[in-house]
Formats: C-alpha cells, sequence, structure tokens
C-alpha cells in the first residue's frame, strides 16, 4: 500500500469507528427527500487539505464535518482499477459496474434503469445539477444511457427529451444537432416543454411547476461553469442554482436530486491546489443549502456526499512545511498559481494527472443515514439510496427495456453504433487517465471534452 492509502486508511478508520456507534442508533425511515452529491476527483486528501487551511486561517469549517455518518468505498470499474467518471458515475446512479466510457449501460450494451428513473416513476420531482456542462458524463448517468461518453450531442438529445424537472450549472457541450437539417437540441428542449432561464433574476422569479434548463448567463471553456476564482458578481454559483432547484421541487411526494463538483475534478487535472480549495468550497455551500433544507425535514431527508473517484494522487508531505494560503490566497485562475512548487510550498504534492485508483470517503446525514457507515463498494451507493427512498419494487440497476423509461421514453443506443471504449490498463500511478474520446481542448489531461 502507498503512503498515501495508509494515510488515508489511517484517517477514515478512526472516522469509521466513531460512524459505527452512530449508525447502529439511528432508526430506519423513509427518506421523502433525497440528495446525492458527487466532488468529481475529491478524495480524502483533497478534502482534509482544505479543512486543514481553513482552520489554520480560522474560518469555519467544512459543512461535511458535522455530518455524523462517515464511511469509506471502493472505487473501481468493470474494465479495470482505475475507474473514470462514466464508469464511477455509473455505479452510483444505478448500483451496477460498467466499463469505462459507458453511460448507465452494462459492458454487454443493456440499458440500466436509474435511482433518477426510479424516483421519478414513484412520483418524486429529479433534480440534476452540475457545474460543468449537464451532458458531462457524471450528471448523464443519471439519465441518459449511451455506449460512449463522448456521444455529446446523443447524450444531450436524450436531455432534451427527458423528464427530469430541473436541470442547473453548466449548459450543453452537445448542443449542435447530431445530424444536418435537425434543430439544436437546446431548441428540441424547448419545443419538449422546458423553460431556459440564463439570469439570477429569471432564475428567483421561477415559480414551480414544469421543466426547467437553468444555465448561467456565461459560461467558461465545454459549456462548464466558470471557474470558481473567476466568478463575476451576476454570475449563478452552484449554490444558488442548488437552491432554486429546492425551492421549485419541493412537494409532498418528495424529490431526488444530484448535484456534481464537477470542477474539482478538473482542478486536480491541472494540479492547481487553489483552484481546486475554490472549487471544493463552492461545492461546500452547495451542500449548505441541502443541510438548511434538512433542518426543516430533519425525519425525512437523506444526504449522502462522496466521490466518483479521486484525482491527482495529492500527498500531503511528511514534516513539510505548510502555508495555507497557497490554497485560500488565489482570487482568480491562472497557470501561473498552479506547479509543482507551489503545492510543495502549500506542503503538498500531486502524484498524478489522472484519476488514481483511491478509495473516496462518504458522509450522510438525515433518514437512512447509518447505512452508509463502514467499507462498501461504489455500488452499494445507489442500493442504498434506493432503500431509503422505498421505491417502486425494483431496483435501481436492473437492465430494463428501452420502452421501459420513466425519465428518457425513448432512449437507446447512439445512433453512432456501438462505440463503446476499448478496455483500459492505465497504471494504478502515473497518468491514470482515460484515452481521449475527444482531445482535451486544454490540453491538460483530463476527462475528455468535447
Amino acid at each position: 500500500m502507498t503512503l498515501t492509502g495508509k494515510r488515508t486508511w489511517a484517517r477514515c478508520l478512526a472516522l469509521l469507528l466513531v460512524s459505527v456507534s452512530v449508525a447502529g442508533a439511528e432508526p430506519s425511515a423513509r427518506a421523502r427527500y433525497v440528495f446525492l452529491f458527487i466532488g468529481d476527483g475529491m478524495g480524502s486528501n483533497q478534502v482534509a487539505a482544505v479543512d486543514r487551511a481553513l482552520a489554520a486561517a480560522g474560518r469555519d469549517p467544512l459543512v461535511l464535518r458535522e455530518f455524523p455518518v462517515r464511511g469509506m468505498q471502493r472505487t473501481r470499474s468493470a474494465s479495470d482499477e482505475i475507474t473514470d467518471s462514466a464508469a464511477g458515475g455509473t455505479a452510483l446512479a444505478t448500483g451496477v459496474r460498467t466499463d469505462n466510457g459507458m453511460i448507465s449501460m452494462t459492458p454487454d450494451g443493456s440499458v440500466l434503469r436509474t435511482l433518477a428513473e426510479e424516483a421519478k416513476s414513484a412520483g418524486r420531482k429529479v433534480g440534476i445539477l452540475s457545474s460543468v456542462s449537464l451532458d458531462h458524463a457524471t450528471p448523464a448517468v443519471f439519465y441518459a444511457h449511451c455506449h460512449r461518453r463522448g456521444s455529446y450531442s446523443e447524450i444531450a438529445r436524450q436531455l432534451a427529451d427527458s423528464a427530469v424537472d430541473f436541470f442547473g450549472g453548466g449548459g450543453l457541450a452537445g448542443q449542435a444537432a447530431e445530424h444536418p437539417g435537425e434543430p439544436d437540441n437546446l431548441q428540441r428542449a424547448i419545443s419538449n416543454g422546458f423553460v431556459v432561464v440564463r439570469t439570477r433574476q429569471a432564475l428567483a422569479e421561477l415559480a414551480p411547476g414544469g421543466k426547467v434548463l437553468a444555465f448561467n448567463h456565461r459560461l467558461a471553456g465545454s459549456a462548464a461553469l466558470p471557474s470558481a476564482l473567476d466568478t463575476l458578481p451576476d454570475d449563478i454559483p452552484l449554490a444558488e442554482f442548488t437552491g432554486a432547484c429546492i425551492r421549485l421541487l419541493e412537494q409532498d411526494k418528495g424529490f431526488f436530486v444530484m448535484v456534481e463538483g464537477g470542477k474539482i475534478d478538473w482542478a486536480c487535472h491541472d494540479n492547481d491546489l487553489g483552484s481546486m480549495t475554490a472549487e471544493l468550497l463552492a461545492f461546500d455551500q452547495a451542500i449548505r443549502q441541502a443541510v438548511a433544507f434538512s433542518r426543516l425535514h430533519a425525519d425525512e431527508t437523506l444526504i449522502v456526499v462522496t466521490a466518483d473517484h479521486e484525482t491527482g494522487g495529492l500527498e500531503a508531505l511528511p514534516g513539510g512545511p505548510f502555508s495555507p494560503e497557497v490554497l485560500l490566497g488565489p482570487t482568480r485562475s491562472d497557470s501561473s498559481l498552479t506547479g509543482e512548487m507551489l503545492a510543495r510550498r502549500a506542503g503538498y504534492r500531486f502524484t498524478s494527472r489522472g484519476h488514481t485508483g483511491a478509495d473516496v470517503c462518504v458522509w450522510a446525514l438525515g433518514s437512512g443515514a447509518g447505512e452508509f457507515a463502514g467499507v462498501q463498494d461504489n455500488t452499494e451507493i445507489a442500493r442504498k439510496i434506493r432503500a431509503a427512498m422505498e421505491g417502486d419494487g425494483r431496483g435501481a440497476g436492473q437492465a430494463v427495456g428501452v420502452g421501459d423509461h420513466p425519465i428518457q421514453p425513448t432512449p437507446g443506443p447512439s445512433k453512432e453504433g456501438n462505440c463503446r471504449n476499448p478496455p483500459l490498463t492505465p497504471p494504478r500511478r502515473g497518468t491514470g487517465k482515460n484515452p481521449p474520446l475527444n482531445p482535451s481542448k486544454e490540453g491538460n489531461g483530463k476527462e475528455p471534452t468535447p
């Protein structure tokens, strides 16, 4: 086991011992309101580094420290020890392991039923939010089914055809129509009943009812939200999208809401400690929206926070210096603020520009939270959430026919045919990244972008 692995286990073993007693005392009840927060690439060392910097600066700790139940999640895909976000997200969304690159489909091409589809069939409202594009791998696994994560136009078409009640955050990387002469996928969504809003005022004026696509008025590369360090006063942060989603979806039958902090992963691919910190803090603000809501519905709300994988192989330098200002000091994203020298000055080092096979932490609060204590496979997260929701009796992850989708009434394989990634064999250390489906515009080794 690597030094990072030993420290991760030592840290989380102490947390698990505390969590076991909490879990044993917690009553099991139906969770009417369910939140799943996924910090893409957010390993335990990323969280510990930010919390350590906050403490040194005399600032409030991450809200995760208020969660009474903490566990560990093993991450891997069906095709490799090191998962990508498509396979890692599919495990979290369906309870079934698949190959890297596949969106809520089994390796042999069977369509998998997702937690969002379970929730919708039970009469719940559904919200899907992300700081990256809404057709990126992690948000896509909750509403789309595709052999290849890079088929952005096909995934965006499924978004436009979906019954999801609220999409919020980034835009559509696959907005362009898949074939010439067809309306683009944003127009397709509008034709299918979605109301599109792009400003803070328009978002605040929305009334409950109907389907919503809420974007920021300006988007960064790959149709993502602007970096947390580059946010302007009139930008809508992830936390504000989350608060609006809660307001619009609250109803007697409840809701299922997934929120992804997608740009944590991108910052770790860049080995940018300052941007990583800013993205994690923005994610923390979104979680706080759910925690505030749970205080009004304590016996009916379940909040689960985890990651799909770790990115960057972040390690604390033994006996090294610690400079919290390196994490908390940057005021804008800039390549001059990144690099090995600055990370070392902060007391850390990145050992990879890709994903690693490290286990990640799980935090849970509310109804059914005790089930998430201990060590679990990534596929168990979806199964436990489904049990807490008491769905319609059909398990998330069950392979179903093409016509049997409350979220996606007409799903199916991409028109491009079988575009599944070949099996991957990345090292456990080193780059650990997926072979590009499309070259990254940034050229920095992050997960493929359109």
